[in-house]
């Protein structure tokens, strides 16, 4: 057993043979045995690939944006970049019941009102590869190749002026939790 799932669905997640898998899915009251599914990670330029464009129909100027609590399945997350920048925000929302962490590189301190949580779920990843080397990665909720910071900061990052890759293309990043020009 590597993870039981209570809150949204019930159910568990296992390293099992072929003709394993086949016999639990006969079980009575089992509804589903599903494989594991490796993806790839992609970048663009995301927010048009997911077809967002600035509208008000999108996000409907509310003053419930603080209310808001986006939760992101990823690689992980860069807590020093400024898109995490809580400065100017409310205190976390009450109905909030999740926790940040603590691993590799990794403290409690990396989270504030803007960066509410993190977790790392490293069992399936280690059940398949073996131990995850931390010389090289982090055993945490670390992003070490920007994939999850790069989608968490699009989907609800503060506001960054001056933004630009390697000095080229300067603008304002941001995320879509802002009032939309």
């Amino acid at each position: 057993m590597l993870y039981t799932y209570r809150t949204i669905i019930h159910g568990f997640s296992t390293r099992l043979t072929a003709e394993e898998a086949e016999l639990l899915e006969k079980q009575p009251g089992i509804l589903s045995v599903l494989p594991e599914r490796k993806y790839e990670l992609h970048t663009t330029r995301t927010p048009e690939f997911l077809g967002l464009g600035k509208s008000e129909a999108f996000l409907p100027a509310s003053d419930k944006v603080s209310e808001v609590i986006v939760g992101v399945v990823d690689t992980g997350v860069w807590p020093e970049l400024k898109s995490y920048d809580d400065a100017g925000l409310a205190a976390v929302p009450s109905s909030w019941k999740g926790s940040c962490e603590v691993g590799t590189n990794f403290s409690s301190s990396s989270c504030n009102r803007k960066l509410i949580g993190a977790r790392y779920f490293s069992k399936g990843y280690e059940a398949a590869l073996g131990p995850i080397d931390e010389k090289t990665e982090s055993k945490s909720p670390r992003d070490d190749d920007g994939h999850g910071t790069h989608t968490s900061s699009t989907a609800a990052g503060s506001a960054v002026p001056g933004a630009s890759l390697f000095s080229y293309a300067s603008g304002t990043a941001r995320g879509w939790l802002h009032k939309l020009e």
